[in-house]
């Protein structure tokens, strides 16, 4: 009994041995704390996931995050439904994200200097997010946008954005910081009746308006 006791022992150990490495595919490379030392978020560098990547259940650390370099071209349903519910902020920098898959855990999402030409989520009225940069992207249409009511900052400057109509934002009432630098711009199509009661900072900096 003492003998079949011990190996199971070992074997249970070896089970969670196995678990505790193979939770998470990237490990941190640093990691930022809160109170009590609590881990508050994890930094990933040099990432790759690929469509032959094998990804776990979760593989992302339950925290926040942040992913600078390395190769993310389809950040999709797939590879976010990866991220923990704890999940809450995520930055990610220098990935090559072409798409990205915005879920409605997530309350900050700054996807900058990638290769972002389109943004997917299920329904805008389950998201939470209030924070939404997606600057230095490829993105040349910013209608997505139009039914996130929960957005408070939006930026979308340095993108390929040629043309603005301004009722795309005419539902966003919490809005306060809009940034449309460095685009395409030639003209803003204002006609409509619609007004942003909450919008302090307007940037349009830097874009082709010709009058």
């Amino acid at each position: 009994m003492d003998l079949q006791c011990s190996i199971l022992t070992i074997i249970l150990a070896l089970i969670l041995q196995l678990h505790i490495t193979a939770t998470w595919l990237f490990d941190c490379k640093r990691i930022g704390f809160g109170y009590y030392t609590i881990q508050k978020n994890c930094i990933l560098e040099n990432v790759f996931i690929s469509n032959e990547t094998t990804l776990y259940r979760v593989f992302f650390p339950p925290v926040d995050l942040e992913i600078n370099y390395g190769s993310i071209r389809n950040f999709d349903r797939h590879v976010a439904s990866r991220m923990s519910n704890k999940t809450k902020r995520i930055t990610v920098t220098h990935s090559e994200v072409e798409k990205f898959f915005l879920r409605d855990i997530l309350e900050y999402a700054e996807i900058i200097h990638n290769k972002i030409s389109a943004v997917e989520f299920d329904s805008a009225g389950e998201l939470v997010v209030w924070m939404l940069r997606l600057n230095y992207n490829q993105l040349r249409d910013a209608s997505f946008v139009s039914e996130i009511r929960t957005l408070v900052i939006l930026g979308l400057s340095n993108n390929l954005i040629s043309s603005v109509d301004w009722n795309t934002f005419a539902k966003l009432d919490r809005l306060k910081s809009l940034d449309l630098g460095g685009n395409l711009i030639v003209e803003i199509d204002c006609r409509g009746q619609s007004y942003l009661p909450s919008l302090r900072r307007l940037i349009l900096a830097e874009n082709r308006f010709q009058h």
